[in-house]
């Protein structure tokens, strides 16, 4: 530990005192709370608990109130009965309902003669933690024959509205610009000056890449630049590699990417690196959405031109395979049901922007999506083979094989196994089998039963068979994808009540259903699952949703709010756009363009709205505090990837290659806390879009500062400020090794300290400091003193020398500004 008396830090461009500032190991992050303060999280993991378990004995719809309790509403929970509330919210072990639920109370055991499984156990514990957020009884939505006509706008082709000529000032310049100097006139505000040429430059970079430009770049760049200037800045940044690395992760926080299974097993998915880098160079290489879409849904049934394109076309169906998934599920019927509600969900999130899965148990409340168009949609998806190409274990009992691509596909197979390695797996195989043979033996001698034992070397003999025949006999690893592929056995399915399986009714046909675009349902060929059909509608141009969901998200990404706050729900109970006629502009545009992605940043960045600076008027930040109205821009946090890409970076030690697969190929099965690497802690100086992501054990760089929640559709992260990410910052050893090598690249030979503190200033920040800055600095620098006896840890290499102490520890101040983390 070293401790050091800190009189000064600048932070946020402000001095703080911070006396006697301990720097030490952090302890953990603390489990993020993302999943079960959303209220996805209810419907998708706590309604149904509730639903089959509590609500047929304690509900007063059902005409059963059994001991004057009824769990209609999140006011009743709250209620409870003569035995007092059900729940405490952020309290488990407080809560009535953990104590009947888990069988612990002394003379309650609910539900009557069972016990729910682990899972359902583990999801109310994590939802009370987390605030018990129960939307039932909160404030209806009522929808009348008077609103759903302007409620469902968005089951409604956009038309292609006429450009206004407002300029409100004369600012406004292109359509975009005139559309929203419309809105600024009609509530009175006038637009904020355009951003500095360094602002701006920085937040193209951030924007298009999540690196910040270098120091050249940003002295090459004019402080008044023209639109030519603009342009050939975005474009060489849509040009680079990270910019698929950058948007790439956007659509893998919507495709809810992770290599484990999460849930109860964790079973490893050794293969899913293989699509997170196809999304990276789909981005790169400005695939058009629309084809993006369909590789997804069904790329191994669309023609290909040659083995590589099929090879990847069948990679891509990875996205319906990289789901949240309990593998330890008994039954097989409703491990598929699970399996296609979240494919539904994906889907309808994700690509639709509707909360489809919500009409798994009735039709949906709101928005017009009957249970009879579910289980049409349920229906393809259960005629879909799912390949996780994961091992088989014992805790397994749910699993696939992986897809085998085409061997002259020219397909990247990371690194195999070397001799050593594959004599040790043959020699611990070899050792396990003889092992069982002997178990068997001796229990046929002795005419015992037992198995637990040959249950568990089994297990393990398949997890090494599994890993084993992953590999050619020269070790090199047989390229294999996660994906989708036709059943051999398509099937129809019955409507579910209450989306039980025990309780099925009418059989429906697969079909494509009216909601997604169709004027009616359309029922799709027999001899097909029927997902070449639904990825056809969801490209259409005349599907209403696709377009719009997608513009709405990228505006999102460059400005902090989509045009639709509820980036994940444009039904009935999402929000209103803001600007309804721009989004439709946006959206024809983007499909008129061939659904040009790239052509579609680059028009959103050079309009005047994108290049204003984040400086609010006055009457603004009054009246339109949440900047609907675009007066200016607004100032947003990196996300957390970002914010460990540009740590790396100031450091030098970012490497922009790209990495050798993933980690996770060499794991096979359940994925132990710690296996050959721990995910929350591994370094890797790649970008962080290559971190290896495990379900319920994500890197505690990003966790802290609120990356997505792999198990969920993630248009809108969380963005929480918590003590936590400060600890991180000034605490981490990441970041103090950052610190150290920081400070090496700041020349020190002939400088004089206000040279040196600038040279810090522009690595770190991108910009000069103010003279007030350089003061406040220099008083820093010269009270440092550290103390004699640190000489552990991290800072051992730098503590013995007072002068790089004292800069090590000035580099990492700036790095926990707000202003090194926030986009302006």
């Amino acid at each position: 530990m070293i401790k050091t008396r800190i009189t000064t830090l600048i932070a946020g461009c402000s001095i703080i005192t911070c006396a006697g500032l301990a720097i030490q190991t952090p302890p953990k992050a603390p489990a993020k709370a993302t999943s079960g303060t959303n209220t996805a999280f209810f419907e998708a993991k706590i309604r149904p608990i509730l639903t089959k378990e509590c609500l047929p004995c304690h509900s007063r719809k059902s005409g059963s109130v059994q001991g004057g309790l009824s769990m209609d509403t999140r006011m009743d929970l709250l209620t409870g009965s003569s035995k007092g509330p059900l729940i405490v919210p952020g309290k488990p072990k407080d809560s009535l309902l953990m104590h009947v639920v888990r069988h612990v109370h002394p003379t309650i055991k609910m539900p009557p003669g069972k016990k729910l499984t682990d899972v359902q156990l583990q999801a109310l514990e994590l939802w009370i933690s987390n605030g018990a957020v129960d939307p039932r009884g909160a404030q209806q939505v009522v929808v009348t024959p008077e609103t759903r006509e302007q409620k469902e706008w968005a089951y409604r082709k956009p038309i292609a509205p006429p450009v206004p000529s407002e300029t409100n000032g004369g600012w406004a310049s292109l359509p975009i610009d005139h559309f929203v100097a419309v809105a600024q006139k009609r509530h009175g505000l006038k637009a904020a000056p355009t951003a500095s040429g360094k602002l701006l430059l920085r937040r193209i970079a951030m924007d298009i890449t999540g690196i910040m430009p270098t120091a050249s770049e940003l002295d090459a760049f004019p402080d008044k630049p023209t639109q030519a200037d603009i342009r050939k800045a975005i474009d060489a940044y849509l040009a680079s590699q990270e910019y698929g690395r950058r948007w790439g992760r956007h659509w893998l926080d919507i495709a809810r990417y992770a290599e484990s299974s999460g849930k109860d097993a964790n079973i490893a998915y050794p293969e899913a690196w293989r699509y997170r880098d196809y999304v990276i160079d789909s981005f790169n290489i400005n695939k058009p959405y629309n084809t993006f879409i369909r590789e997804q849904i069904a790329g191994d049934l669309l023609p290909s031109a040659s083995t590589a394109l099929s090879a990847t076309q069948t990679i891509a169906t990875g996205y319906l395979a990289i789901g949240a998934k309990s593998h330890t599920e008994r039954n097989t019927r409703q491990f598929r049901l699970d399996v296609a509600d979240e494919q539904i969900d994906a889907i309808g999130q994700g690509i639709l922007g509707l909360t489809v899965a919500c009409a798994r148990c009735h039709d949906h409340k709101t928005d017009p999506i009957s249970q009879r168009a579910y289980y049409q949609l349920a229906g393809i998806f259960l005629s879909t083979e799912t390949h996780t190409a994961s091992a088989p274990t014992n805790q397994q009992r749910q699993g696939s094989d992986g897809i085998a691509l085409p061997r002259d596909a020219s397909v990247y197979r990371p690194a195999g196994l070397t001799p050593f390695e594959q004599r040790l797996l043959t020699n611990q195989l070899s050792a396990l089998v003889q092992q069982r043979d002997e178990l068997i033996q001796a229990q046929r001698r002795n005419r015992t039963a037992g198995n637990g034992g040959l249950v568990v070397l089994q297990s393990r003999i398949g997890v090494l068979e599994h890993q084993l025949s992953r590999y050619d006999a020269s070790g090199r690893l047989k390229p294999y994808a996660m994906g989708a592929s036709e059943k051999v056995i398509l099937e129809d399915t019955p409507i579910y009540a209450r989306g039980e399986r025990t309780q099925p009714g009418e059989v429906v046909p697969r079909g494509i259903p009216a909601f997604l675009g169709a004027s009616t349902d359309t029922a799709v060929p027999r001899t097909t699952s029927g997902r070449l059909q639904v990825s056809d509608w969801l490209a259409s141009k005349e599907n209403p949703l696709t377009a719009r969901v997608f513009v709405n998200r990228v505006w999102h990404y460059l400005f902090g709010r989509g045009l639709v706050a509820s980036c994940d729900n444009f039904g009935v109970t999402g929000m209103r756009p803001d600007h309804p006629e721009l989004l439709d502009y946006l959206a024809i545009k983007f499909m008129d363009s061939g659904w040009d992605i790239k052509s579609l940043i680059r028009d959103i960045m050079l309009t005047k709205t994108y290049q204003l600076d984040s400086t609010p008027s006055g009457k603004a930040a009054l009246s339109d505090p949440e900047n609907i109205q675009l007066s200016h821009q607004r100032v947003r946090r990196m996300d957390a990837e970002a914010i460990r890409d540009n740590i790396l970076a100031v450091s030098g030690d970012l490497d922009l290659r790209v990495p050798d697969g993933s980690p996770m190929v060499k794991v096979e099965g359940q994925f132990a806390r710690r296996p050959a690497f721990d995910p929350q802690t591994m370094t890797m100086p790649y970008r962080s879009i290559y971190l290896p992501i495990v379900r319920d054990s994500l890197p505690d760089a990003l966790a802290v500062f609120d990356m997505a929640e792999p198990t969920l559709v993630t248009g809108v992260r969380e963005e929480t400020t918590v003590p936590s990410q400060a600890l991180f910052l000034l605490n981490a050893p990441f970041v103090i090794d950052a610190a150290i090598k920081a400070t090496a690249r700041i020349p020190a030979a002939s400088r004089t300290q206000d040279e040196r503190i600038e040279s810090a200033f522009r690595l770190i920040l991108g910009r000069m400091p103010t003279v007030s800055e350089v003061a406040a600095s220099k008083t820093f620098l010269d009270s440092f003193v550290p103390e004699s006896q640190a000489n552990s840890g991290v800072y051992s290499r730098v503590a013995r020398n007072a002068e790089r102490a004292r800069w090590t520890v000035f580099c990492q101040s700036l790095m926990a500004t707000v202003e090194f983390r926030t986009i302006r």
